[in-house]
């Protein structure tokens, strides 16, 4: 409709729903910049359209012109306080600007007008999903269905989230379903790969990729997830070569080569070094992405040499990823003391046994994080008797609550967390004796592992304090409960709180944890593994001097180290950054 039809007469309902319905149609195609001249001018005629100046907003907002949105959006809702679309769109600009809390109460303003408005529920869903409060998300989430019982977004947002949780079951159900819906989304099928390879199935997880990527051959994501798996089941030039392939897609995928640094040792004449640092320059990347380029430089430069350079890369790396994870210390300063003083309550309940004999052992392998604990796993799981678990969730999962005092210690609670975990490791143990557990935050749990699973084996790996803090500030976690990790003083402050608790662990269950020092065992291989092996119970196999030849998956961050010969020397790479550190490390025990 033109606007001299409209000017004609003074305009009505059924001529202002013509003017929206086009301006839709323009939004619909993308036609933004169509929207925005026609809409203004039926605003000369249409000035009190609550709906005209809601559409203009949400123009302006995919246009990132967010003075004029808010501008739009305010009009709106001061012509219509109870239109609940332009709350929601309101919630939306706020999101994009990163004030969360307004895009909240915007959100719920929404709700509260119209109940079933499942945008509104689905933007809170996504929201409370980047604040991982998993339980509100996943409410919010659930109310969507209720509403539209096909919304693919929900589906497939729970499917992540459930992943986020390690409930791949629930992920995969959920994934699923929005497969059902659009069986054409290549991004539905990327993270259906994502959880598959959590799950340890690698072939499906690929196949997965594979078909996102026959979906859309731009989709560098893909490519990079492919690499992923291949990284974890030792395919280090297979991995290489979709690392390579994700960039080549996309100059500015940070994550593809912060992945990529992990595979090569780069020379003084990479190009890809040159390439990063045109990245980094380039101002185009969120501090999400940021933080991945910057590890990757500092991979780089140390690598050629340039130890300055790279130490000043891992700075600003480490400080992007703690401010995006809001990490502070004093929580598990509070946990740690929680710990010790629960001690009092697990005394109180005597070891936990049963006159039938468990069929399955579980081996804990337990430590800091990059202390060689996935090294250890990768010895043990060489015995024939054997089945490397990897990290297993099920202690985070039944007994986090306890020592957060979020859960009433009771022996109930012991006992079902016994068969549970139990009846877990049957399942997974392949008709082995053995299964391990190298979950390396297990040491929070030690009083309670001992209480519900006596005839477990504990084995701790230490090493050198300030080897085991430099190798943690270096890299970057794919899991996010290691805050600490990426501040110099909260690593240290850190390592010497799970020293104290080591030591508390030690005075009171002595001897029943094996000491087991990563340096010795380097340098000398042959009688530590030896000492290991006869510790366990199990008879001598020569396999388990040759970690490097172990064909299992590994998703840790040491999945390319474990697939080398064990070398020494390794606990010294910190010393060539030590004049950066600024003593820092100097409060550590040796």
């Amino acid at each position: 409709m033109s606007n001299e039809e409209i000017s004609r007469n003074k305009p009505n309902l059924e001529q202002e729903h013509q003017v929206l319905q086009e301006l839709i149609e323009n939004f619909s195609q993308n036609d933004l910049e169509n929207v925005l001249k026609k809409g203004s001018e039926f605003l000369s005629l249409l000035p009190k359209s609550f709906k005209l100046w809601n559409i203009l907003g949400a123009a302006h907002t995919q246009l990132r012109n967010l003075k004029d949105a808010l501008n739009c959006y305010t009009k709106a809702i001061k012509l219509n306080p109870n239109y609940a679309e332009a709350h929601n769109n309101l919630g939306n600009l706020f999101k994009i600007q990163g004030e969360l809390e307004k895009a909240i109460a915007s959100y719920y303003k929404a709700l509260e007008i119209k109940p079933n408005l499942y945008d509104a529920s689905y933007n809170l869903g996504i929201i409370y999903q980047q604040k991982e409060n998993f339980n509100l998300a996943k409410e919010k989430y659930f109310l969507t269905l209720e509403t539209k019982p096909d919304h693919i977004g929900a589906y497939l947002n729970l499917g992540i989230l459930y992943r986020q949780e390690n409930n791949f079951k629930s992920s995969l159900l959920n994934l699923e379903k929005a497969e059902e819906l659009d069986p054409f989304s290549a991004e539905i099928k990327n993270r259906l790969g994502n959880t598959l390879k959590d799950q340890g199935n690698y072939d499906a997880a690929i196949e997965n990729f594979e078909k996102a990527i026959s979906l859309d051959p731009k989709f560098a994501k893909a490519m990079n997830n492919i690499g992923n798996a291949y990284m974890d089941i030792g395919k280090i030039d297979e991995a290489l070569t979709n690392y390579k392939k994700a960039i080549e897609i996309d100059l500015n995928f940070a994550e593809a080569y912060h992945n990529l640094s992990k595979v090569v040792k780069f020379s003084s004449c990479s190009s890809y070094i040159d390439k990063m640092c045109e990245v980094y320059k380039s101002g185009k990347l969120m501090d999400r992405d940021k933080y991945h380029i910057c590890f990757a430089l500092g991979k780089a430069y140390g690598d050629i040499g340039e130890y300055e350079e790279a130490f000043s890369y891992l700075r600003e790396g480490n400080a992007l990823r703690k401010s995006l994870l809001n990490y502070d210390i004093s929580d598990d300063q509070v946990l740690f003391n929680q710990i010790k003083d629960n001690f009092k309550k697990i005394k109180k309940f005597p070891p936990i046994s049963s006159n039938k004999k468990i069929t399955v052992t579980p081996i804990f392998i337990l430590g800091m994080p990059r202390s060689g604990t996935t090294l250890v796993e990768q010895i043990i799981s060489c015995h024939s008797q054997v089945y490397g678990g990897g990290e297993l969730e099920l202690c985070n999962q039944h007994l986090w609550p306890l020592i957060k005092n979020e859960q009433d210690m009771s022996k109930e609670i012991l006992e079902n967390f016994r068969a549970q975990y139990l009846d877990a490791i049957q399942g997974i143990s392949n008709g082995k004796s053995f299964v391990t557990d190298k979950m390396p935050s297990n040491f929070r749990y030690i009083g309670l592992i001992k209480r519900a699973l006596p005839e477990s084996i504990v084995i701790h790996v230490k090493r050198d304090p300030a080897a085991v803090c430099w190798s943690n500030y270096k890299i970057s976690f794919s899991v996010r409960g290691l805050g600490y990790a990426y501040d110099l003083d909260d690593l240290v402050k850190y390592y010497q709180m799970y020293d104290d608790l080591m030591a508390f662990w030690e005075t009171h269950y002595g001897e029943s944890l094996y000491q087991l020092d990563y340096e010795r065992l380097t340098n000398n291989q042959v009688l530590e593994t030896k000492k290991l092996i006869n510790h366990i119970g199990l008879s001598w196999e020569e396999t388990c001097l040759n970690p490097e030849y172990n064909k299992r998956s590994v998703s840790t961050a040491s999945n390319q180290q474990i697939r080398q010969k064990i070398y020494k020397g390794s606990s010294n790479d910190w010393k060539e950054f030590e004049q950066f550190l600024n003593g820092k490390f100097d409060k550590l025990k040796n």
